[in-house]
């Protein structure tokens, strides 16, 4: 009987380890397949981006680089790929800066000992949430030291500002649709009275806490002109319920929209579409607004007249004039009011 039931056992162990080893196997299989998806949209994305872009795996291998990461570094790609950082000829303040762990820093310059380039580092996952890697960005823009010095805490804190106003437009939003939609009753409308003047209230507390309010005023910007001319219009925002907002306020006057989720997207639907104005968000994956208005912008294009109006929560200072500077011919904060939107396309 003991005989029976340690064969038993041990058969039961046996299925039992048979069991995880291929579930093992089916996770690992899972996990490559989705970081070779991965690359794949790394290297598809990698023409349009004007950052240096760098992935490394789990053991900070290098398996991805894009062709202005060879330029900033005037590396080649045998020097590079497959190997680990630490093997490599890169700048030893960028590979301390990305054992740092920090989401934002910064390193020398080799070409030039004097300025300093913006480090982003973001963790990169498989859908089931398994770390599988890293991807480096640096940004291309140089900044002199000591006369604009990067500054990781004002950017947390634009982040912070920007998760946080994101939302709270949807809420004022919907209310300002929603005030004017005459089929609702007098307690209806005043519960949605005082959800509006409470997300107001809100706003004032965030820009407050977050030092926004010097910016946070409206006047200075630019107007669209030939309002007649504008009849097609491209909605660019990586949150649905954005989109959904602005596209409701602009169909009651009659407009046409097409949509994007992204700054990529955007870039195909002008070339493809020829919009007669864009409205756009800043702060969006793949491709933000700023990377996107210098390809739309390109003179090949032929698209300098284009109205292009940036739609972001975005509003630390020197952030609106980067914005204008841009390329963008106006400048919406969220939230905002319809009448603040049409003001702009002159309605």
């Amino acid at each position: 009987m003991l005989v029976t039931f340690l064969v038993i056992l041990v058969s039961l162990l046996l299925l039992f380890g048979i069991y995880l080893i291929l579930q093992q196997n089916k996770l690992k299989r899972e996990i490559e397949k989705q970081q070779e998806e991965h690359l794949a949209s790394m290297n598809a994305i990698s023409g349009y981006t004007q950052s240096a872009l760098l992935v490394v795996d789990r053991t900070e291998t290098i398996r991805f680089f894009n062709q202005k990461f060879i330029e900033l570094f005037e590396m080649t790609d045998a020097e590079l790929i497959g190997k680990k950082l630490s093997e490599t000829d890169l700048p030893s303040d960028l590979i301390e800066a990305f054992h740092s762990k920090s989401e934002f820093c910064t390193f020398t310059d080799i070409r030039d000992r004097s300025r300093e380039r913006q480090l982003y580092l973001q963790p990169v996952r498989t859908k089931m949430g398994v770390h599988v890697g890293a991807l480096l960005q640096i940004n291309l823009e140089v900044h002199e030291r000591n006369t604009q010095p990067f500054d990781p805490i004002a950017i947390k804190l634009e982040k912070v500002s920007h998760k946080l106003k994101t939302p709270l437009n949807s809420i004022m939003g919907y209310c300002e649709v929603l005030l004017t939609d005459s089929e609702l009753n007098e307690k209806q409308l005043d519960y949605l009275q005082t959800i509006a003047d409470n997300g107001g209230r809100l706003l004032d507390q965030i820009e407050s806490i977050l030092n926004d309010r010097e910016e946070s005023q409206r006047p200075g910007l630019r107007l669209v002109n030939n309002r007649e001319n504008i009849r097609k219009i491209l909605i660019v925002d990586d949150v649905t319920t954005n989109r959904t907002l602005l596209r409701i306020m602009l169909e009651r006057h009659g407009f046409e929209l097409i949509e994007a989720q992204n700054g990529k997207e955007a870039v195909e639907k002008v070339l493809s579409e020829s919009p007669d104005l864009i409205l756009m968000d800043i702060m969006m994956p793949v491709m933000d607004g700023i990377e996107a208005i210098e390809m739309i912008r390109k003179p090949e294009n032929n698209l300098t007249e284009l109205p292009i109006i940036a739609v972001t929560a975005i509003n630390r200072r020197g952030n609106r004039e980067r914005i204008l500077n841009a390329g963008f011919n106006g400048y919406l904060q969220k939230p905002f009011k319809e009448q603040d939107l049409m003001a702009l396309i002159g309605s």
